[in-house]
C-alpha cells in the first residue's frame, strides 16, 4: 500500500497481521523519516538583442506578502579586458519557486541610451513580467529576453529632478540607482536613466512634447507625473520622485518666484514715462510682463526673453492713465511670479 503525506517529518508506521481462523495477530512498528527531495534547477538567460554587454537580475517572488526582491546579479557580453564574449548567463542551483528576470544594458554598452531595461520576456513594467516557475520538472529553464527599444528623435528639451526616500525615518534622503523611464503620451518608451549618488536624474536632448516620468522598482506601485516641454517651456527641472515601501509618488513642484528671479527692484515709483524692473535672473527662460489696474483688468502685456544674470527691463507707461497698478513678472508656465505695486502720475 502507498501512503502519501504532504509534510516532511518523523512518522510511526504500524503493521498488524491477523489470522481469520485462529484469531492470532502480530504487530510490527517502525519509525520512519520522510524528507521530500529538494529540487535544484538553473535559469539560463540569453537575449535576442545583439548587445555588447548586459546585466541580468534574478528576482524572487514571496507568496506570503506578494513582494518582489532581487536576489542575484549576473553579466554577459563582451569582457572589456579579454575581449571574450559570453552569449548567455546562468543562475545556478535554484530552489523550486517563482522567479522573474530583468535584463539591463550595461552603462558601458553603446546601446545604453537606446534599449530599455526589460523584464522577461518583453515587459518594461514589473506588473507585466512573465513569471518563471521552477517546479522540479526540468533541470534548466532556457529563456530569451527581448529588450524594448526607446524612440527619441532628439531635440532641445530637458527634464530633470530628484529621487528621495518617502515617509519613514530617513524621509528626504537621496536614493541612488533608481531607474527612471521617460515615456511618451502613449506610454511607449523614449529613454531611461538612473538616479546618481545625490538622487538627481535628467533627460537631455529630447524633442518637444508630452511625457510621462515613471520610476520603476520591482514590486512597488508607481504614480507617474506628466510633463510637457515646448518652445516656450523647453525645461522642466522640478520633478520630485518619492519612493516609499509600497508606492512611488511623482510630482512636478511649481517653482516659486525666487526660483527664477532674485533681488527685484522697481523704479521710479511713482513713475511718469518709463518704469524700470531691475532683477537678477537665475537661468535663461521666456517670461511675461503683465500690468493690471485696480479693478483687476490687464492693461499691458509683453513677452520677453530673460538671460541669466543681472539685467534691467524698461517698460513704457506713457499710454497708461494715472493711477495705481500691479506688475507681474511670470515664468513661461505661469506657475511662478513676482508681484510689485506702482503708481503712475501725469
Amino acid at each position: 500500500k502507498v501512503i502519501e503525506t504532504a509534510k516532511n517529518g518523523k512518522y510511526n508506521v504500524r503493521l498488524i497481521v491477523s489470522h481469520d481462523t485462529t484469531n492470532c495477530a502480530d504487530t510490527v512498528s517502525k519509525e520512519i523519516v520522510i524528507e521530500k527531495p529538494i529540487y535544484k534547477a538553473d535559469i539560463n538567460v540569453s537575449s535576442w538583442n545583439n548587445v555588447d554587454s548586459f546585466i541580468v537580475y534574478l528576482i524572487t517572488y514571496d507568496e506570503t506578502d506578494s513582494s518582489l526582491k532581487a536576489i542575484d546579479t549576473g553579466y554577459y557580453g563582451t569582457d572589456v579586458d579579454t575581449g571574450f564574449k559570453a552569449y548567455n548567463y546562468t543562475f545556478k542551483s535554484l530552489s523550486t519557486g517563482t522567479y522573474f528576470v530583468k535584463s539591463v544594458p550595461a552603462k558601458s554598452s553603446s546601446f545604453y541610451n537606446i534599449l530599455i531595461p526589460t523584464y522577461y520576456d518583453t515587459a518594461i513594467f514589473w506588473q507585466d513580467a512573465t513569471p518563471i516557475v521552477l517546479d522540479g520538472s526540468a533541470y534548466t529553464r532556457y529563456i530569451t529576453s527581448y529588450l524594448k527599444q526607446g524612440t527619441n528623435p532628439g531635440g532641445p528639451g530637458f527634464i530633470g529632478g530628484k529621487v528621495s526616500q518617502g515617509a519613514n525615518k530617513r524621509e528626504g534622503e537621496p536614493l541612488k540607482d533608481i531607474e527612471v523611464m521617460l515615456l511618451d503620451e502613449n506610454l511607449k518608451p523614449v529613454t531611461h536613466t538612473y538616479s546618481d549618488a545625490s538622487g538627481n536624474f535628467n533627460f537631455e536632448n529630447i524633442a518637444f512634447g508630452k511625457y510621462e516620468i515613471y520610476a520603476e522598482v520591482p514590486g512597488v506601485k508607481t504614480n507617474p507625473a506628466t510633463a510637457t516641454i515646448s518652445a516656450t517651456n523647453p525645461k522642466v527641472e522640478n520633478v520630485e520622485v518619492k519612493v516609499k515601501s509600497k508606492v512611488i509618488n511623482t510630482i512636478i513642484r511649481a517653482p516659486k518666484a525666487d526660483d527664477f528671479v532674485s533681488k527685484p527692484k522697481l523704479y521710479p515709483n511713482p513713475v511718469k514715462d518709463n518704469l524700470y524692473l531691475e532683477t537678477d535672473i537665475k537661468s535663461a527662460q521666456n517670461a511675461k510682463i503683465e500690468i493690471y489696474n485696480i479693478t483687476g483688468q490687464m492693461v499691458y502685456m509683453e513677452s520677453i526673453n530673460l538671460k541669466p544674470g543681472k539685467q534691467t527691463i524698461a517698460i513704457n507707461t506713457t499710454k497708461l492713465p494715472a493711477g495705481t497698478y500691479m506688475l507681474q513678472l511670470k515664468n513661461a508656465l505661469g506657475t511662478a511670479s513676482l508681484i510689485s505695486k506702482f503708481v503712475i502720475i501725469k
